[in-house]
């Protein structure tokens, strides 16, 4: 991490210290989901998006703060 440049973290208690902890590892806390697999969101249903990357293919994006859409 650098100084100056904004990083999106999930925020949560640490079980063993009860410490307030952040980790940038979204998948960790987050059900990830792809495109193709369409499960969980029914078409045009309205959802809350936070982009939250980049990649070679696109963007991440987490979806209503439980889903990472890959």
């Amino acid at each position: 991490m650098s100084e100056g440049v904004s990083y999106v973290v999930y925020v949560f208690c640490d079980e063993e210290t009860g410490r307030l902890a952040a980790s940038t590892k979204l998948k960790d806390f987050l059900y990830e989901e792809s495109c193709e697999e369409g499960g969980t969101f029914e078409a045009k249903q309205e959802v809350e998006l936070l982009i939250c990357g980049q990649t070679d293919m696109g963007y991440k994006a987490i979806i209503n703060g439980s889903h990472l859409l890959k």
